[in-house]
């Protein structure tokens, strides 16, 4: 698996100003900013990140691009804690769970994890998915809560959760074109 995912061709994304990303429940704007002119700067407002850049900073190299990931990335997680995780706590009660906790975590390739304690961890990446595809990386680790494999009885069962949607939306994830470097 490591082989594959080495063999895959290098992720290329670039950035530019003005750029606004989707969000769930919120969005994120590249700006120019002349407050602190050597310093990227966080501002927030109830729906809106914005990150702001030096002005005359060219931010559409990869090197940028690296850099405005991790900073778009590492925004998402104090929204991920407002805007999901209520959301994960309202499923996991229509469907009689009770996980121990949600944390928040950082995996680019691991979207979530269930602990056998019950501990469920989502990664603030997650943001990026539209509502649909929060829902099956939330449902896929509640339903770990009873099934800790991916046996045929958890796929029924994150299938059910999920409405017989499972494997539709399991390709849409693997298609999703993903706003930041990854």
């Amino acid at each position: 698996c490591r082989e594959q995912i080495r063999a895959l061709p290098a992720n290329t994304l670039s950035f530019h100003l003005g750029q606004v990303i989707q969000c769930y429940g919120c969005t994120v704007t590249l700006a120019e900013q002349d407050k602190c002119h050597s310093r990227i700067t966080i501002a927030r407002t109830a729906d809106n990140i914005t990150i702001g850049f030096p002005q005359g900073t060219d931010i559409s190299s990869q090197t940028y691009a690296q850099a405005i990931s991790r900073y778009i990335s590492t925004a998402m997680e104090r929204e991920l804690k407002a805007r999901v995780f209520p959301l994960a706590l309202e499923l996991a009660r229509q469907f009689h769970l009770a996980p121990t906790e949600f944390v928040v975590g950082r995996g680019v390739r691991k979207l979530g994890h269930c602990t056998a304690s019950g501990s469920i961890q989502l990664s603030r990446n997650i943001m990026f998915l539209p509502e649909d595809l929060i829902r099956l990386i939330i449902c896929h680790e509640l339903a770990h809560l009873t099934h800790h494999n991916h046996s045929k009885e958890f796929h029924y069962l994150c299938n059910s959760y999920l409405g017989g949607q499972e494997k539709e939306l399991e390709r849409k994830l693997k298609l999703f074109k993903w706003p930041i470097l990854r």
